[in-house]
């Protein structure tokens, strides 16, 4: 894998987001939601999505266009708007939060990216950036598909702003070998299915096989940095030496944010993958 064909850094994610008035925009969030999936997801992943929102904005401008896909609790599409990008979403069930739905400014589609016949019937024409933040771990079907059907139909030069947790994220790792688990619970993450209304998380990914992927199916990709969002909240001994670690490591830092370009055209063959040296 040679590293210096695109940029990479890692970097700590100051939460809650600092000044513009986004505690605000955080309070108002959690106002319009009643369960407590939302609730929680909102406490917990609101500096990434507006994180997310600003790197955006910084690639695309005050104007652009998004196509995010898998949408609830709509807290990106909420700071995209916020700093003036249009959004577009899709969402496997809208109505789930309807309310929410109904308060955004951006078209909200009901449909399931990984069902084929959905996505090849889904324009990609016009828009600057599509999304995949924090859905990649939770793809069940062909994911070589997926991403191949994306770069083919995404117009050359399109950003695809995709994050992930990294499978090797020391904590988590640690955590996980104390454990002898392989990842997450399986049964918790599959149970979502019905407690939440959709998949938990099927597996994580570490770089090098992001990379594989992301090369295979035809992307370009610019950058790669690696995010680590730990707060200010206490953490047992343990992970806070795991997490100064990882700032010196930024291969076992928390999850990746990938920059990648569409080539346009047609995609490599799911039934024939690539090999790398």
């Amino acid at each position: 894998m040679n590293m210096q064909s695109y940029k990479m850094r890692s970097y700590k994610l100051v939460e809650p987001p600092q000044g513009e008035g986004w505690d605000e925009v955080q309070e108002y969030l959690v106002g319009l939601f009643s369960d407590a999936w939302a609730g929680n997801y909102i406490k917990n992943h609101f500096a990434r999505c507006v994180d997310d929102a600003r790197r955006i904005h910084d690639l695309l401008g005050a104007g652009g266009s998004v196509l995010n896909i898998g949408g609830a609790p709509y807290i990106f599409e909420v700071a995209a708007q916020r700093l003036g990008l249009s959004t577009v979403s899709v969402d496997l069930d809208p109505q789930r939060h309807k309310d929410v739905v109904n308060s955004l400014s951006g078209e909200v589609i009901a449909g399931n990216i990984e069902d084929e016949k959905f996505r090849r019937g889904l324009s990609l024409h016009g828009y600057g950036a599509i999304c995949l933040c924090e859905v990649f771990e939770h793809m069940r079907h062909d994911i070589l598909s997926l991403l191949g059907d994306l770069n083919t139909a995404m117009e050359p030069g399109t950003i695809l702003y995709l994050t992930t947790p990294n499978y090797y994220f020391a904590p988590r790792f640690l955590s996980m070998l104390l454990q002898r688990r392989s990842g997450p619970s399986p049964v918790k993450e599959w149970s979502k299915l019905i407690d939440i209304g959709h998949m938990g998380h099927v597996r994580e990914y570490s770089l090098v096989e992001i990379e594989e992927l992301i090369h295979h199916a035809g992307f370009k990709i610019d950058e790669i940095h690696v995010r680590n969002r730990y707060g200010s909240r206490s953490r047992p001994l343990l992970k806070r030496l795991a997490s100064w670690a990882l700032h010196r490591m930024p291969l076992f830092g928390q999850e990746f944010v990938v920059i990648a370009r569409a080539a346009g055209g047609d995609a490599p063959s799911s039934s024939s993958p690539s090999t790398k040296s």
